[in-house]
Order: structure tokens, then sequence, then C-alpha cells
């Protein structure tokens, strides 16, 4: 017995990596965005609320002709890894500065003088 129907047509794999990229590329952009600002207030924080990162399920190679595409990309996710680091590292060093100044064993001497009064 033979089928007159066609096979399935394959899938289009490198659909999906253009897909997947676009999304790596959207949340590297999200990331430097927020690196880009400097301070948060309650409402910048409360919006962002960001769906948790999954890996993209892709079941063929990258296309040769993404490489560059994907490099970059992973340069840019490099960078942001880079500056968040330098972020974190500040501001636990600002924490640490604003702990010594603000010594509870002694809440009524002042920390600063002015001299000029």
């Amino acid at each position: 017995m033979t089928s007159s129907s066609t096979p399935p047509a394959p899938p289009d794999f490198r659909a999906e990596w253009v897909a997947a990229l676009e999304r790596l590329e959207c949340d590297v952009e999200t990331a430097e965005a927020l690196l880009a600002v400097e301070t948060f207030t309650e409402e910048s924080a409360a919006s962002l609320a960001l769906p948790s990162w999954e890996p993209p399920a892709l079941r063929a190679p990258l296309p040769s002709d993404l490489e560059p595409r994907a490099r970059l990309v992973l340069e840019r996710q490099l960078a942001v890894a880079y500056l968040l680091a330098e972020r974190l590292t500040r501001t636990g060093k600002h924490r640490e500065l604003t702990d010594r100044l603000r010594n509870d064993a002694h809440p009524d001497v002042p920390v600063y003088v002015d001299l000029r009064a």
C-alpha cells in the first residue's frame, strides 16, 4: 500500500534561532536600560516585574549566517554582567560607608560639626 500524502515539512530551525536571538536582544536591551538608571523609586521598582527567564529550547545548531549576530548578543550580555557586578560592588561600598556613619552605639553624638556657626 502506497501513501499519497506528502511528508510533513521539516521545522524551520533558522526561524527558531532568529526568534531566540530576538528575545535575547530584547532581554539585553532591558538590562542595559535598567543599568542606565542611577536611582530607583518605588514606582520604577514596581514596574520591573520581569518574567522568569528560561533558556530557549533549540533543536538544531546555530546557522552560520547568524553567528555574528549571536556573538554581538554575547558581547552585550558580558558587558551587562560586568556593569552589574560593578554596580553591586559600588552599592555594597556605599552601604558599608553609610553603616559606619550611622553608628547606633551613640545615637546622641552628632556626626558632623558646623565649624562656621
